[in-house]
């Protein structure tokens, strides 16, 4: 499996980088506009992101904007939709609807993040079997 990890704490990279190197190769990004080219250039290698864990507050781009243009981008290549998982210390219900309903996000997880969260928010899509721990 192919993750992206976006968030621009350097902690909560690690943190999530922990959880998830042992499900296949990681990715980081700092930022949306990291971000956004990472998953641009994983699809013009054919090679695109399975997980993608996405921050919502964050500088130069943010995550809700990142995920619009991700979206448009695999709409462009014609490529297999990602899983992408908002993970955020917003608890913001309008960051949330717009993110579920305007953008395409696939699930949400509030920081701090417990592995048993995510890991059920990865299961529910079929990227692991749920007795994965």
């Amino acid at each position: 499996m192919r993750i992206l990890i976006v968030d621009d704490g350097a902690t909560n990279r690690l943190v999530l980088n922990a959880m998830l190197e042992g499900m296949g190769e990681v990715v980081m990004a700092e930022n949306g506009v990291q971000a956004v080219w990472a998953f641009e250039e994983s699809l013009t290698s054919d090679d695109p992101f399975d997980l993608v864990c996405l921050d919502i507050i964050m500088p130069e781009m943010d995550g809700l904007e990142a995920l619009h243009t991700m979206r448009a981008a695999e709409r462009r290549h014609e490529a297999k939709r990602s899983l992408i998982v908002m993970v955020t210390a917003s608890r913001n219900p309008d960051h949330m609807l717009a993110a579920l309903k305007r953008e395409g996000c696939d699930g949400f997880v509030v920081k701090p993040v417990l592995w048993q969260t995510l890991r059920r928010v990865i299961a529910r899509h079929g990227l692991i079997g749920e007795g994965v721990v």
